[in-house]
């Protein structure tokens, strides 16, 4: 049978060998195979197209895609491989803003969704979000490109998730000890510590008074000698002394 289109409602579930998640093995038909390699190909595809016109159509099908993965009724059986997808993904592209915003935008529809349990997944969701929201460099050129609203975005889906999942493993107490630690590091650039105070203050008051302020003098600090740094690096060295006259 012909493989569907992208955005089209997704296959009837059977199951598949999946090694990630090993309490869930499924075997996949051939017409659920077929609709997976169609959806990674939208997802994987470049988002600088040559025309206007293509890339009004990559953003059809994409959206197409993301609104079947949040809204299909099939999708329960094929988020291991939708999962798999994000988390390996992620790390490869750090330096394409684009895809990584895909990413970011896949486990948004996954967690909208109302039959994907994304709690089996949630070790590996975080690392990679976390990585969206405090990675030094997202972007192939951050003066240019607009990785302030990826970070945002993965820091809402970070709280998303604690806020859901809380209850399980600390999973706000990690969370949290991870972003302050990324505060403390004098070796991580302003870009990590934009990211981790945005996420932090997504927690509400009480981590912002209890966490952020009592760190505040030492943070003073810290970001003092980032600061210095930045104006060094970016300080033209002094042009050589032109030589003496014979």
């Amino acid at each position: 049978k012909r493989a569907r289109e992208a955005g089209a409602a997704a296959p009837a579930a059977d199951s598949a060998d999946v090694e990630m998640v090993p309490l869930a093995r499924h075997v996949l038909s051939a017409e659920e195979q077929a609709w997976l390699t169609q959806v990674f190909k939208v997802l994987r595809q470049s988002t600088r197209a040559p025309t206007e016109e293509a890339a009004a159509e990559e953003l059809r099908q994409l959206t197409t895609v993301l609104r079947t993965v949040s809204t299909g009724a099939n999708m329960h059986a094929l988020s291991p491989h939708l999962a798999h997808f994000v988390v390996t993904e992620i790390p490869r592209n750090l330096r394409c803003l684009p895809m990584l915003t895909t990413l970011v935008r896949l486990v948004q529809a996954m967690l909208r969704s109302l039959v994907i349990d994304v709690e089996p997944y949630l070790h590996q969701f975080m690392p990679a979000l976390l990585t969206c929201v405090v990675g030094s460099r997202l972007c192939a050129d951050a003066a240019l490109d607009d990785h302030w609203a990826l970070r945002r975005h993965a820091a809402h889906l970070v709280r998303e998730i604690v806020r859901r999942f809380g209850r399980f493993g600390n999973v706000q107490k990690r969370t949290t000890q991870t972003l302050l630690g990324a505060l403390y590091d004098v070796r991580k650039p302003l870009t990590t510590h934009y990211g981790a105070l945005v996420a932090l203050q997504l927690f509400g008051p009480h981590v912002v008074h209890s966490l952020l302020m009592p760190m505040l003098p030492e943070y003073l600090q810290t970001i003092n000698a980032i600061l210095q740094d930045e104006a060094t690096r970016r300080t033209p060295a002094p042009a050589p002394a032109p030589a003496p006259a014979p």
